[in-house]
């Protein structure tokens, strides 16, 4: 049973690559590889926030691993939304486009529900109504925040279109201070959200692709200031691991410094994408392939019902302080690897089933019924083009 099931698999995954190749899309991979690099580090960060609770535990040796794995998660998600915006910014509005990704979010969201109903987890009202509409009840608070992005990056562009270089870098400046300085440094909200950062993202994007010439940065100065400022970031955390010890506050926000407004995540998040962009341009289909599967890795091991099922499987305490600290790395690395690849798999399965599925959905009709949404904002995309 065991082996049909796993030559099914692989049977899967193989026509959805034979069709992915057959696709011709041609995609930079250098872009690609780091939407996968990016997805890692997010894995990395959510095996130890949500598997061990890394700040919760004292300091040890161990933790130190924990420590490190955790540091990634919001610059991964600053990396994904830089490489969206980039793309976003010359890109004609496609109504088509938004509803294929909230009705793919909404399949895997009902599928996992219906997972946790055969496995007996867990299971409260809210949870249902969230995977049923998970998008409006922000299941995933990342693809609610991304969602509402596109639906307003037409907006975005007419108005930053209408302001001058000098405008944009005051209006960047505002938002460093807002939300980078007086946010982290001095601990005031200032009505923080998702969505706000999104848009201020987009907004440092958009004058880094029309303002600044590539040709004059130098990319491998900029990946050793990336990962310079990544130990660094680190360094931080340590130190505040270690206050912890004494100070419990500072272990309960030892992560404070690596939230996605922080200079540190700012300055790693684009360092890396300036570095990978500037690259010489190359497209590997298995990059690009698997790359197309990052998505499905991050609505798979944040699922609130795989949660409790996936790091059951792959954590156990006591290992923190039983084993020495190159098994617990070795183990830690491992764990974050096997869960992105089993995900991956799952996930590239559960794309080609959807991809089917799509084929008899009439998104023209759906289209249709949001006609006015649609030529208004098209309207907008026309006016921004001339």
């Amino acid at each position: 049973m065991k082996i049909k099931v796993l030559i099914l698999i692989l049977v899967l995954i193989g026509l959805n690559y034979y069709f992915y190749k057959k696709s011709n899309k041609e995609r930079n991979s250098n872009i690609e590889l780091l939407r996968i690099i990016s997805m890692v580090l997010i894995v990395a960060h959510h095996f130890a926030l949500h598997g061990y609770g890394v700040n919760e535990l004292k300091f040890s040796e161990n933790k130190l691993i924990l420590d490190f794995l955790s540091l990634g998660g919001k610059i991964g998600v600053n990396i994904f939304i830089i490489i969206s915006s980039y793309y976003l910014i010359d890109k004609k509005y496609n109504v088509k486009s938004l509803l294929k990704s909230i009705y793919s979010v909404k399949i895997y969201a009902v599928l996992f529900l219906i997972v946790g109903i055969i496995l007996k987890v867990n299971i409260e009202i809210v949870d249902i109504i969230k995977s049923v509409f998970p998008v409006i009840y922000s299941l995933y608070w990342f693809i609610t925040g991304y969602i509402i992005l596109y639906m307003i990056y037409p907006f975005l562009n007419i108005f930053l279109k209408g302001l001058s270089k000098e405008k944009i870098k005051l209006l960047i400046g505002i938002c460093i201070v807002l939300y980078s300085c007086i946010n982290v440094f001095l601990g005031a909200t200032l009505f923080f959200s998702s969505i706000i950062w999104f848009v201020i993202l987009y907004i440092f994007t958009y004058y880094l692709k029309m303002y600044i010439d590539l040709n004059k940065i130098n990319h491998k100065k900029i990946i050793v200031i990336s990962i310079l400022m990544y130990f660094v970031l680190y360094l931080v955390v340590v130190i505040f691991d270690i206050l912890g010890s004494k100070y419990s506050i500072f272990r309960i926000h030892m992560l404070y410094f690596a939230r996605e407004n922080s200079i540190f995540s700012i300055i790693i998040a684009f360092g890396l994408f300036l570095y990978f962009v500037k690259r010489s341009k190359y497209s590997s289909k298995i990059i690009n392939y698997i790359s197309s599967g990052t998505l499905g890795v991050y609505l798979i091991h944040e699922n609130v019902f795989v949660r409790p099922l996936l790091y059951g499987i792959f954590i156990d305490n006591r290992e923190l302080t039983n084993i020495n600290f190159s098994v617990f790395f070795c183990r830690a690395v491992c764990s974050v690897i096997l869960i992105f690849i089993s995900c991956l798999i799952i996930g590239l399965i559960i794309d080609y089933i959807i991809s089917i599925l799509f084929q008899y959905i009439n998104f023209n009709f759906i289209e249709k019924k949001l006609l006015l949404y649609k030529q208004f904002l098209i309207g907008f995309g026309n006016k921004y083009e001339k």
